[in-house]
């Protein structure tokens, strides 16, 4: 089954239960996700040494057909991946609440493939289904 990253800031951030959300639509569309705070979350994971997360996010993201880019909080590790993503080919797909003001280098990223501005959380999960149904 084909891997879609989910990609979003971690550190100091509270968006983890819709990257959850996120997976869980993403399963239902018949992929399978990776949500990279199951795995090398700062606070779940602190014993993880920082080249053991890089290794491990940089190959999963080189493995998988899409990575879905949360943008709302500002994030180093997000626009690494991003970068890896572009750089391996690897279709994004960039989600921000209608509010945020996206990082111009996220938006110009070569493989940026559509870029989704949403009110609630709800209407994300609906517009990323019909992406991935299409995908």
């Amino acid at each position: 089954m084909k891997r879609v990253y989910i990609s979003g800031a971690l550190t100091n951030a509270s968006e983890k239960g819709f990257y959850e959300a996120l997976g869980e639509v993403v399963e239902v569309a018949k992929y399978t996700a990776y949500i990279p705070h199951k795995h090398t979350d700062p606070d779940k994971n602190p014993d993880a040494t920082p080249k053991e997360v890089y290794d491990t996010d940089k190959k999963v993201v080189e493995e998988s057909c899409l990575v879905i880019l949360c943008a709302n909080n500002p994030s180093f590790g997000t626009g690494m991946e991003a970068e890896i993503a572009s750089a391996a080919g690897i279709p994004i797909l960039v989600l921000a609440r209608e509010d945020v003001r996206v990082s111009r280098m996220i938006l110009g990223a070569p493989s940026v493939r559509e870029v989704v501005r949403y009110e609630t959380e709800h209407e994300a999960l609906e517009v990323v289904f019909k992406f991935l149904e299409e995908f």
